[in-house]
């Protein structure tokens, strides 16, 4: 096991040297700096002296050569006093400098012929105390190099190339984000809107700067209608109007703290992604914002109100076109550039950076659903994201980061290497780095990293005429649950067979459960009435229904007795089977429906044999309920029982049995034993659903499914 998921971590570009670890090796002298054979000069040791504004010495703080691996950073001991390695770099300048945290990076030029024989003595200037919430954004940029250097992408090309296709800068562009946010199906056609029961009407056109208009599909759930009086209701302007009536707003989801953390003046708990227009609209979460985090607060609250701490530039200093004297924050020591600001910050080392959006507990937000979540089980609110605490629980804490994987290496020697050409390497152009100390900034997620961090296996038994199937998920690198994030993410195992190439149907074993999604559904001698092949549903009326089959299920009276993600209540050691609320459904059969009238399915040819209490689904595309597989999901309830919903609506988490890191599940299914000469294939298929059923159909939206692992078997 230890060794897969090391191969696992190094075929992903996972190898990450500790920043202190004494044993990492440096590549940084080959081929990126051409090791001793350079530049004549100061070789060897010297002597540092680092100390405060007041004369006072700064005890901790990080002395080195300007360039150099983490591996050779020397800590000033508690008079201030550090011993720093010189060596000779082809091709760049040579600087000593200094950082520490809470305070801008220093340095000093070496000299060219010998070291000198004095201390070096270098003076920390403290950062400004607060932070300047008046101070607004500067622009990343885009594709390509930048001709300005008021942009990020000026230097710092490829880095901001990898932004630009990052669902970071798509935060408020998202139009997934802005529907569940207003109510609104901006995907949807007029007659889409229709069906889904929205209203096709005059709307503001995202991130416009002016009061622009267009007609766009409304009046569907969400954040703002849902929770606050005066927009998206009949008779109102949608909530993306920009002369909606906002006066009544008063919740906002927590949404924008994070999708709109990066807009002008941007009041934590209040943040209206709506008035995200030009520059912010664009570039979403912004270079210039996670730049300027100075601390996170892991914890239930998420974003700007709670978590993030933000030091933003207040000292009135005019350098080239900067009003203010710049900060940015960040992994080294030695970014002395006066553009830049640098300040070293160890936490864009560290998991905590990313729990700032990426760990979120919320309350129910409709007042009147407060009564129903359990405080007993939810004591911080409904747990929405648990990205970081089920890193934290996971083995892999805390050596595997999460920048590890989702910041993969730059295979660049710097992180300006487009700027920097044949000229040599300073404090104006940046400094060579070794090897995997400057990371892509595109965020991967789960389905590229798949294929190295989850591993499916098939196994089939023939017995009594019958081949059971056993198909096995392993979350083998992934330093979190899988999946994580969003509770609208779904991974799905789907066990498929042919007997002889021809399809061959499941005659037992686990089916999906609701939560894949259907058209209908309904229980035998309840409100489902079974006659030949003529499938009552009472109380629906089917014919503008899209369905092209009915899935008929057993309930087993079990109940899975998952692991869960290791975090929260239901992964309690003490929860039994049915307190972790997800019941074990068999597969009884499939069959073809050949039309759809009024209340009834009728179908291409018989139903299996069913019971009382029997499960029908009615089903037609993307919908994987009652199919041979399973799911594994963090699945949340609102108010009116309705699974797999938006966790703005939640107040309840029904069941979690999502994979956690290094752990495994498996599920079994029976199919048909093949006859002498002929063979049966079985393929488990692992698909990754971006979006449940329940959200994605209420907003017109495509599931986003991605096949992220397979496997075969045959048995002859």
């Amino acid at each position: 096991m230890i060794f897969r998921l090391a191969a696992a971590m190094l075929a992903a570009g996972c190898a990450e040297r500790s920043p202190r670890d004494p044993d990492a090796s440096s590549v940084t002298d080959a081929g990126r700096d051409g090791g001793d054979a350079a530049s004549p000069g100061c070789v060897g040791a010297v002597e540092v002296l680092v100390s405060y504004e007041d004369g006072a010495p700064a005890s901790g703080a990080f002395a080195l050569q300007a360039g150099r691996p983490p591996e050779e950073w020397a800590t000033t001991d508690a008079d201030g006093r550090a011993t720093v390695q010189v060596r000779s770099v082809a091709n760049s300048e040579r600087w000593i400098t200094a950082g520490q945290r809470g305070f801008y990076n220093v340095g000093t030029p070496m000299p060219d012929d010998a070291c000198p024989a004095e201390v070096i003595s270098l003076i920390l200037e403290a950062l400004p105390d607060a932070d300047n919430t008046e101070f607004v954004n500067g622009e990343g940029g885009y594709f390509g190099h930048s001709a300005t250097a008021e942009q990020c992408m000026h230097c710092h090309g490829t880095i901001g190339e990898d932004w630009n296709q990052s669902n970071h800068h798509d935060a408020l562009s998202n139009k997934h984000t802005r529907d569940v946010f207003n109510g609104t199906a901006l995907l949807a056609g007029e007659a889409r809107c229709a069906e889904i029961g929205g209203r096709w009407e005059e709307g503001g056109v995202p991130g416009s700067e002016k009061s622009e208009t267009e007609l766009h599909c409304a009046g569907t759930r969400g954040v703002l209608p849902d929770l606050n009086p005066g927009c998206g209701h009949e008779g109102e302007r949608p909530c993306d109007h920009p002369f909606a009536d906002r006066t009544g707003l008063s919740s906002y989801g927590a949404c924008g703290d994070c999708h709109g953390a990066a807009m002008p003046r941007a009041v934590p708990g209040a943040v209206d992604i709506n008035f995200a227009v030009g520059l912010s609209y664009r570039e979403g979460i912004t270079c210039d914002f996670c730049h300027k985090i100075d601390d996170v607060i892991a914890g239930p609250l998420a974003g700007i109100d709670g978590a993030i701490r933000l030091r933003r530039p207040s000292e009135p200093r005019e350098i080239a076109h900067l009003d203010l004297r710049p900060i940015m924050f960040g992994p080294y020591p030695d970014v002395l550039n006066p553009l830049m600001g640098g300040s070293y910050n160890p936490i864009f080392r560290d998991s905590a950076l990313c729990s700032g959006c990426h760990e979120y507990a919320q309350p129910a937000l409709a007042p009147e659903d407060a009564a129903l979540v359990d405080a007993s089980r939810w004591p911080d609110g409904i747990p929405v994201h648990t990205t970081y605490s089920e890193w934290q629980a996971s083995p892999l804490s805390p050596g595997v980061r999460c920048q590890l994987c989702h910041m993969p290496v730059l295979h660049e020697p710097s992180s300006t290497f487009q700027e920097q050409g044949d000229l040599p390497a300073s404090v104006a152009l940046g400094w060579y780095r070794a090897l995997g100390e400057v990371r892509r900034h595109h965020w991967p997620s789960v389905a590229a990293l798949a294929p190295d961090v989850i591993e499916t296996t098939l196994a089939l038994v023939a017995f009594a005429g019958a081949v059971e199937a056993t198909a096995t998920l392993r979350n083998l690198g992934a330093g979190h649950a899988l999946p994580t994030g969003d509770p609208m993410r779904q991974v799905f195992v789907l066990i498929e067979a042919t007997l002889d190439d021809v399809p061959v149907p499941a005659v037992g074993g686990r089916a999906v459960p609701d939560v894949g999604g259907w058209r209908a559904k309904g229980t035998v001698g309840d409100d489902v009435d079974v006659v030949g092949r003529s499938i009552r549903f009472a109380g629906r009326t089917l014919d503008d229904v899209d369905a092209s089959a009915v899935r008929f299920v057993r309930p087993t009276g079990e109940w899975d007795d998952y692991a869960g993600p290791g975090v929260g209540w239901l992964s309690g050691p003490e929860r039994t089977p049915e307190e972790k609320g997800l019941p074990v459904h068999d597969v009884i059969g499939e069959t073809a429906v050949d039309s759809l009238a009024g209340d009834t399915a009728t179908l291409a040819s018989d139903p299996p044999a069913v019971l009382p209490g029997d499960v029908v689904y009615l089903v037609g595309e993307d919908d994987l309920a009652g199919a041979a597989g399973w799911v594994y999901a963090k699945t949340l309830v609102d108010r009116d029982g309705e699974r797999g919903v938006h966790h703005y609506r939640a107040v309840d988490v029904a069941s979690d049995n999502r994979i956690p890191a290094t752990g495994e599940s498996s599920t079994r299914h029976r199919f048909p034993a093949a006859e002498a000469g002929s063979a049966l294939r079985v393929t488990a298929r692992v698909v990754y659903r971006r979006y449940a059923v329940p959200v994605a159909r209420a907003y017109a939206w495509d599931v986003g499914d991605l096949e992220i692992g397979s496997a075969e078997a045959e048995l002859p």
